[in-house]
């Protein structure tokens, strides 16, 4: 979808949306919106809350439910409002709440089993001032901040306002944990509005700002006597009266928006390069990669303490306490990093600079108290401020801090909130194989007891994130017992769109409904659990038992 031309973005004004094509990259609509300057938007737009990895289209972010850490706006999925599909038939259809509301909830996180996404409809907000702010805390402290967030939700179902707009990062090897917590101006709480706008200027906005990118096309022109009204929470400019603002800096704004589209969103495809076949189409065909090697570098065990001081120098540096607007504030990836995943040719050798898999597990908010005394006794044992000696040092299997969000309950059929709030951790497994170590047993102790450990389990199953690693050894996932009813209503969906399989998957052994009646059992609501006959329990080819020990999981 990335290589069709034009890919386009459309901002309609009037009710605070944008369709998007599929392929556009998260990062690219983000830029285009913060820029879409006009006097409605004199700082632009933004969605409401995106994620970490913005180098991903966003049909891909909706497939797989990408979130970022926002409890009142949740997932890039939760925020979309309409869908343009192309279905198995090949027919290509508009999908709304208001027209489809029970296909919508199966599209919020599809992944890929229900039709090829061709555009989406996202609500957007105006930018805003928000303040960003970092603090620290110990291993001890972090306990009993979840600790208690945990027992509000079990007693009362209130979720503490600090976890709103928080985000975690574990330096785990310094024992330490870095909080981000962002401040909106146009929050409801007007203690928190009137924070926001703690050392926020309004010539940081996209147009009276010195330093953005439409200074490339020349000096921006602002009356002189205008100014910006920020107490309502939006920038607003006013002039004075009796004048007209005036429209030059809308000008070259839009003027910009069609060069970046020309530019970054729209560069000419590469002509391909494999056989006549493919030459004849717009894309290159995808080659199987060769098997890289990892890096020493991550991978030797007297670099744990250096690598996580990068780590945390790192976050620091794009997570440190501002005021700004959201494109600039909201913490994403930084292009630097991409290098990282790159190849470097050495010695007529091809090498990964980093070589890992990422795993992304959730867990039900009631159970996040318990399961982090779990979790940090697994990888601390017993010294979680860090003055033992001997255990301080010891290399705990990280290289980069994981991160901790948080999302609210979801309508999405699949999205892993679907039963409640959850608490969402991100950890990443460094590959050892070219240093003696084969495996990385303190990362596969964190992983046992995230899945199987009854501390993280007894309150609802961990759920694995649909665009990362992590899925066990075949036959040992089982959608009906992540997802209850949920698993068998997607089926319904899969069989009123692709009845008969075309969009097939490569496991079959997870994307199945063997043993469920769905000619029976499916309506116009999905599946019909009430129905005699009409449980959602799958036949698998291996039971649980089977599987084997936590975290069963194939190590590559």
């Amino acid at each position: 979808m990335s290589t069709i031309r034009p890919l386009n973005i459309s901002v309609n004004e009037s009710d605070q949306s944008v369709w998007v094509d599929a392929g556009v990259k998260t990062i690219d609509l983000l830029t285009f919106l913060r820029h879409h300057v006009t006097p409605k938007a004199p700082a632009g737009y933004t969605l409401a809350a995106f994620p970490w990895f913005v180098y991903q289209s966003v049909a891909g972010a909706v497939a797989t439910g990408t979130h970022g850490s926002s409890m009142e706006h949740n997932s890039m999925s939760n925020q979309v409002l309409a869908l343009d599909v192309i279905l198995a038939n090949g027919t290509r259809r508009t999908f709304t709440n208001k027209t489809d509301p029970f296909l919508m909830r199966a599209f919020r996180v599809s992944v890929g089993k229900l039709g090829i996404l061709a555009r989406v409809q996202f609500c957007i907000v105006p930018e805003v001032p928000v303040r960003r702010v970092l603090k620290v805390y110990t291993p001890t402290e972090l306990l009993a901040l979840m600790k208690d967030a945990s027992a509000s939700y079990v007693a009362n179902g209130s979720i503490p306002h600090w976890m709103n707009e928080t985000q975690i990062f574990w330096v785990v090897q310094k024992n330490q944990f870095l909080a981000v917590s962002f401040l909106r101006a146009d929050s409801a709480d007007p203690s928190e509005a009137a924070a926001a706008l703690q050392n926020y200027r309004p010539d940081n906005t996209t147009v009276f700002s010195k330093k953005g990118d439409l200074l490339a096309l020349g000096e921006l022109i602002i009356p002189a006597d205008a100014h910006a009204n920020v107490s309502s929470g939006q920038i607003v400019i006013t002039p004075p009266e009796g004048s007209a603002a005036d429209a030059e800096p809308y000008v070259r704004a839009q003027r910009w928006l069609d060069g970046f589209l020309s530019r970054e969103v729209n560069p000419a495809v590469p002509a391909a390069k494999n056989d006549s076949e493919s030459a004849r189409t717009v894309g290159a065909r995808w080659v199987l990669p060769k098997p890289k090697a990892a890096s020493v570098f991550y991978g030797a065990s007297n670099m744990a303490e250096g690598l996580n001081e990068v780590s945390r120098l790192g976050i620091q540096t794009v997570a440190g306490n501002l005021t700004a607007e959201p494109a600039a504030i909201y913490i994403h990836q930084p292009r630097a990093t991409l290098s990282q995943l790159q190849t470097v040719l050495y010695d007529q050798y091809e090498l990964q600079t980093v070589l890992y898999d990422q795993y992304e597990v959730s867990i039900p908010l009631s159970a996040m108290g318990s399961c982090w005394a779990k979790l940090l006794d697994v990888v601390y044992q017993g010294d979680l401020e860090g003055t033992n000696s001997i255990i301080r040092p010891l290399d705990k299997g990280f290289r980069t801090a994981p991160l901790i969000r948080f999302i609210n309950k979801e309508d999405g059929l699949l999205s892993h909130t679907g039963d409640g709030p959850r608490m969402y951790l991100n950890i990443e497994d460094y590959l050892f194989y070219n240093t003696g170590r084969k495996t990385n047993p303190e990362f596969k102790k964190v992983m046992a007891a995230l899945t199987a450990d009854p501390a993280c389990t007894s309150q609802g199953p961990p759920r694995l994130h649909w665009g990362k690693a992590g899925w066990p050894d075949p036959g040992c996932w089982h959608g009906d017992a992540m997802f209850g009813d949920n698993w068998c209503h997607f089926g319904c969906a899969v069989q009123q769109l692709d009845p008969t399989g075309k969009f097939a998957d490569s496991a079959p052994d997870r994307w199945t409904w063997q043993g469920v009646d769905l000619d029976k059992c499916c309506g116009a609501e999905g599946f019909k659990a009430g129905v005699e006959g009409c449980a959602c329990k799958v036949q698998h080819a291996r039971s649980m038992e089977q599987c084997g020990a936590a975290p069963f999981y194939t190590y590559r």
